[in-house]
């Protein structure tokens, strides 16, 4: 059982008449150490698209874990849960984001108009994907 709270209970009202709950689909390209460059950190790198009206539930790593916003209007906005404070950080375009270990974060993509899918890059230093505890109910 988590003790992660749920996204629903930060969105508005508005926001939860036509919120889409996701786990992303990601796209992964790994780094790893090499002969060309040994002993460096193992890198994975994920691609995933928000479309409109998403809401991607509370979840935790146990690694940092940085947003890059490629793509789309926005905003999307990411809350995060760090040492009891709430956190809320409004991304654009090209904005960037790092996420300290261990700290709860939910993401929501409700853009401007025109509304459009949003293409985010996350750069992790862990592959693997049990090294993440969702909300309940996220499943």
């Amino acid at each position: 059982m988590s003790c992660l709270p749920n996204a629903i209970h930060f969105l508005t009202d508005d926001e939860k008449k036509v919120a889409i709950f996701v786990k992303p689909k990601v796209e992964s390209v790994c780094a790893t150490d090499s002969i060309e460059s040994p002993g460096s950190t193992v890198l994975a790198i994920r691609e995933f698209w928000l479309q409109p009206n998403s809401v991607v539930p509370f979840h935790v790593h146990g690694e940092k874990e940085k947003f890059y916003i490629f793509h789309g209007l926005g905003p999307l906005v990411v809350t995060i849960m760090r040492n009891g404070a709430i956190c809320e950080y409004r991304m654009r375009d090209q904005d960037k984001l790092v996420i300290p270990p261990g700290c709860p974060h939910f993401l929501k993509y409700f853009p401007d108009t025109p509304p459009t899918p949003c293409k985010v890059l996350v750069v992790a230093s862990s592959q693997d994907a049990k090294d993440i505890s969702w909300q309940d109910g996220a499943d």
